[in-house]
């Protein structure tokens, strides 16, 4: 269950980062259109940017399944979508990160777009309970950010900076 309230606050606080970078509002925010609707919207900078919760990625062509035949699917946490179709994907980690690097978790989000949708442009980030924690994995054609959400009395606003630096 605190898995879920991190995961939906981390959502709230990628909402705020966009307020605080001037977005307006072009949905009003709200969990029940999780899924195939976006949790948010925001119109930035000339862009508008959808924010979906608990999205399935689609399949572009599949390339693993199970031996019954059905699809391995993932789930970021939150997809952003821009609507030039370049996607941000963000997991949230309630886990304090004790390390600087973060190779399992990284590797999955990889995954996410080298076997779900590696016709689509985006890149990701990954957010750990922690005090440290911001590194960058990249390559000629994604990036990943980590950073840590830091666990003290002044966390969130130290996580809003890092958020709208990054």
């Amino acid at each position: 269950f605190a898995d879920r309230i991190f995961e939906v606050w981390c959502l709230h606080q990628l909402g705020k980062s966009f307020e605080r970078l001037g977005g307006r509002h072009r949905v009003e925010p709200t969990l029940a259109r999780a899924g195939s609707l976006p949790a948010m919207a925001f119109e930035v900078r000339g862009r508008v940017v959808e924010l979906f919760f608990q999205r399935s990625l689609p399949v572009d062509q599949l390339r693993y399944s199970y031996e019954n035949g059905s699809e391995l699917r993932g789930q970021p946490d939150t997809t952003l979508v821009r609507d030039d179709g370049r996607v941000l994907l963000f997991d949230a980690k309630n886990r304090l990160a004790t390390r600087d690097t973060r190779p399992e978790e990284t590797f999955k989000l990889l995954g996410y777009f080298e076997s779900l949708v590696p016709s689509v442009e985006g890149d990701a980030m990954l957010v750990f309970v922690g005090d440290t924690l911001r590194r960058t994995v990249s390559s000629e054609t994604r990036t990943v950010e980590l950073l840590a959400a830091p666990a003290e009395v002044d966390w969130a606003r130290k996580f809003d900076g890092q958020l709208d630096e990054a």
